[in-house]
């Protein structure tokens, strides 16, 4: 099962590698006004792996964040859960 904080620092190096890929342009991405729209949850179930897992997204006060939970198995050599954002 992964801890709370390897999700966390798994979700920062998601959004992080769009600031990479498109270094001129900002990104910030608030989890506000349907970001379920613009997210998706993605497992290694798309290549035979038996991994779980869901996003949501919810909000805290005036905080909104996705939260990321599941079970990753390495079984049928699989090992992820994440979710992702189609960028322009």
């Amino acid at each position: 099962m992964l801890t709370h904080g390897t999700l966390i620092l798994a979700a920062l190096i998601i959004i992080g590698c769009g600031f990479r890929a498109h270094a001129e342009d900002k990104m910030f991405e608030d989890f506000e006004t349907n970001p379920a729209t613009r997210w998706d949850y993605i497992a290694d179930t798309v290549m035979g792996g038996v991994s779980s897992g869901q996003v949501s997204f919810e909000a805290n006060g005036t905080d909104s964040f996705a939260r990321l939970t599941g079970t990753v198995s390495t079984a049928n050599r699989g090992g992820f859960i994440q979710f992702r954002r189609q960028l322009d």
